[in-house]
């Protein structure tokens, strides 16, 4: 199964207020001024392997222009409906963090195979979404984010399916702090009733990147999930400061490593912000 997935950047909205009323209301209470304050949500789908990897999908290479930041390219597999008066997607938006370590997002109307230059210099890059398309309302072909020569896929919406897949890779700028509000897992079940295994899941770990630091937690803060359960977990990772390599990341392992094909839902919210 292929792994997709959605990613949302907004300000708190009501239903943020009712989900986490009282982190917003602390953070927002407590220290200084709070601006720029921020919900991202990272939303995907995908089997566990049998090593523990990243619950990111789609990428042959992390981007990284923090050193020089640069433009990045759209572009599709398909050269007859993922254009102008196509069927397939039309246009792609991509999200992450630009020169002046400000998260930002760029449209790119799409052109088929020929390749589509944007205009604001990343430093990195967190999701993409389809966020126009003709009547088919998916891609027909692969749209891949990448660079002049196409020779790396930074970002990719596989063929059929509207968005990135990622519950990590949340990287918080110079200047912003940001923090897990709520991470809700679950193990989808397989439509066949006669393979409902209790012993079935994975083990699940929330890493920690601080820029400029030595240490990461990566065997603390790990959790298993089996078949049929929904893990809802709370905020207690602490706050993280910004910088070119601060980022949050999720990774993923098959409790039975002979089975790849245990298939896991994230739904993350991210909360970040800049202190006056």
């Amino acid at each position: 199964m292929a792994a997709y997935g959605s990613y949302d950047f907004r300000d708190p909205s009501l239903e943020d207020y009712i989900n986490f009323e009282h982190s917003l209301d602390v953070i927002q209470r407590k220290g200084g001024t709070k601006q720029d304050l921020k919900i991202i949500q990272l939303s995907c789908t995908m089997p566990a392997g049998a090593t523990m990897i990243a619950a990111d999908a789609g990428r042959t290479n992390e981007f990284d222009g923090t050193g020089t930041p640069i433009i990045v390219y759209a572009i599709s597999s398909d050269n007859t409906q993922d254009k102008a008066a196509g069927t397939g997607a039309l246009e792609v938006t991509v999200f992450g963090t630009d020169e002046n370590d400000l998260y930002i997002e760029e449209a790119f109307t799409l052109n088929g195979t020929t390749q589509v230059a944007g205009t604001n210099k990343f430093k990195r890059l967190i999701a993409a979404m389809l966020t126009s398309c003709g009547s088919g309302g998916v891609g027909v072909g692969n749209v891949t984010i990448t660079n002049t020569g196409q020779t790396e896929t930074y970002l990719t919406i596989p063929a059929g399916q509207a968005g990135t897949a990622q519950a990590g890779k949340l990287y918080i700028p110079e200047g912003y702090k940001g923090i897990i509000l709520s991470r809700i897992v679950n193990l989808v079940q397989t439509a066949d009733a006669a393979s409902v295994l209790l012993t079935e899941g994975a083990n699940i770990w929330i890493r920690k990147y601080a820029d400029g630091g030595t240490v990461t937690e990566d065997e603390l803060h790990q959790y298993s999930i089996t078949n049929l359960e929904i893990e809802r977990i709370h905020a207690h990772w602490g706050i993280l400061d910004g910088g070119d390599d601060s980022y949050f990341d999720i990774f993923q392992q098959s409790i039975d490593t002979d089975n790849v094909a245990n298939v896991f839902h994230y739904d993350m919210h991210y909360l970040v912000w800049k202190e006056a």
